[in-house]
């Protein structure tokens, strides 16, 4: 039931804006019970690093808040230039990221391969569920409550935004291998030459930070269950109760 994508960020039927990658509508799901999540309200995609005038008109026509949960370095002081003035509201929910100082600390070793950069990032969405439960909270209360089409995104669109993407999916009621292929849209639809001098995208010990992974987002949704018992749960209790069933109950059509 998921969306296809393009590296230039096209999804069923959605242009997207130019200079956004990995952007789609992440509603459209079957849920338990029959119906759908709402369409035309949820969007998530990469950092919107090179944005311009018609990029921002483009993404206008879609949304109208933007929620970012790169970390306060990793965002920098420029990021979403232009945004206020084209008439979005940028809401800050930053989730630290811990995979890449990890990372080029075992490149400069010598330690690093894939299958240890692999249970690096597996070990990193189980952290997702057991140490930033909070930070994802706030966003997921900012992307429910926002009453107005919202685009969620970190810096790839695909780890962070991929679970809470996915845990607001599953919340919603949507089956889990509806929300994995979604998921794994991205190794489709991301642009990976966006963080080309970052890391060395050649490097096979780096490959699997570059993936969306169904191991990963398995991973963290054992931990949802083991901890939580199931979605729903968790995102009440992330949010501190304020994103409610009800709210839930109303994003499904």
């Amino acid at each position: 039931m998921a969306r296809a994508g393009t590296g230039n960020g096209t999804a069923e039927g959605i242009a997207g804006p130019p200079g956004l990658s990995n952007f789609r509508d992440f509603g459209g799901l079957p849920v338990a019970g029959g119906g759908r999540i709402v369409t035309g309200r949820f969007f998530r995609s990469a950092a919107p690093l090179t944005l311009e005038q018609a990029g921002l008109a483009a993404l206008g026509q879609h949304v109208s808040v933007v929620v970012d949960l790169r970390g306060r370095v990793e965002r920098g002081p420029s990021s979403h230039a232009g945004f206020a003035d084209a008439g979005f509201e940028v809401l800050s929910h930053p989730v630290e990221p811990r995979t890449s100082g990890a990372l080029f600390a075992m490149l400069q070793a010598g330690t690093a391969s894939a299958p240890v950069t692999k249970d690096l990032m597996i070990t990193a969405y189980r952290a997702y569920v057991t140490h930033h439960a909070a930070d994802f909270g706030g966003a997921l209360t900012a992307i429910v409550q926002a009453g107005r089409p919202a685009l969620v995104h970190c810096t790839a669109g695909k780890d962070r935004t991929g679970f809470i993407v996915g845990v607001l999916q599953a919340a919603l009621g949507a089956d889990e291998a509806d929300i994995v292929e979604d998921y794994l849209t991205t190794n489709r639809a991301w642009d990976r030459a966006s963080v080309r001098g970052h890391m060395p995208l050649d490097h096979p010990a780096v490959q699997p930070v570059l993936l969306a992974d169904a191991d990963y987002l398995a991973a963290a949704f054992e931990e949802v269950r083991a901890h939580h018992g199931g979605a729903r749960s968790f995102v009440r209790a992330a949010t501190g109760g304020r994103v409610t069933d009800a709210d839930l109950d109303r994003l499904v059509v």
